[in-house]
């Protein structure tokens, strides 16, 4: 399709939109060409339509008008996927072109611009280097080592009771009925241990019993709970299934 001074190649998808977006372009007032602030140079024939970089194809648009120059074209040539991306890239910066007005103004450090480029071309974020052995030994000493404040451990603390489920787990561990300070701990039963080839004797006499039966043969032990572990042991050794 021809406009004056403007060609191109394929017939649009909306040509409501394609009109507005011509006679847009050819409302705006001749700036120039030269890059200053404030300012973006676009391609009235973008390039994903094999548009070029002759002096004739490009102009002189605002930030606002930039991006709504971008909306006009996603919205004329909808099966076109690049120029969807390239709305999408604006999107991404604000929701709508007087946000982007605003956000574009603020100067980009070199190094956010050279991030940009990167990723519009396609190229992968630098990752950062893993940790070696070493490194993560040395870290963890540092931790371990540190000198935590009164100060510190109050806000830690202050922090965890924040979370609701923290301040139920604390409010279920502090119940009365919960007070487990007198019981004995079945897996550190001292004397257990302590009676092991007494525990295998009886254990092997009685048929490779169970924990069960063990304890109510020999007593050792606060539960018979606490020989759950030595019958399992028993039986690895002796290479029963």
């Amino acid at each position: 399709m021809t406009y004056p001074g403007i060609t191109f190649p394929r017939a649009p998808d909306s040509s409501l939109h394609f009109d507005r977006y011509i006679k847009f372009i050819l409302s705006r007032p001749h700036r120039g060409l030269k890059r200053e602030k404030g300012y973006h140079i676009h391609h009235i024939l973008p390039r994903c339509l094999k548009g070029t970089d002759e002096i004739s194809n490009l102009i002189k648009l605002t930030y606002r008008e930039h991006y709504l120059a971008h909306c006009l074209l996603a919205l004329a040539f909808t099966s076109v996927k690049k120029l969807g991306k390239a709305i999408n890239c604006f999107k991404k910066s604000a929701k709508n072109s007087r946000v982007y007005q605003l956000v574009a103004h603020h100067e980009q450090s070199f190094e956010t611009k050279v991030k940009i480029g990167n990723s519009n071309r396609g190229k992968p974020r630098p990752r950062k280097v893993p940790m070696s052995g070493q490194e993560r030994a040395e870290r963890a000493e540092r931790c371990r080592n540190r000198e935590w404040t009164d100060e510190s451990r109050r806000k830690c603390r202050d922090s965890a009771l924040a979370n609701p489920t923290i301040q139920y787990a604390s409010a279920v561990a502090n119940r009365p009925d919960r007070d487990r300070t007198g019981a004995n701990n079945p897996r550190a039963n001292k004397e257990v241990w302590d009676n092991l080839d007494l525990l295998y004797k009886v254990w092997v006499k009685n048929g490779k019993c169970g924990s069960k039966k063990l304890y109510s043969l020999t007593k050792i032990g606060s539960t018979w709970q606490s020989l759950k572990t030595v019958v399992k042991k028993f039986k690895e050794e002796d290479d029963i299934v």
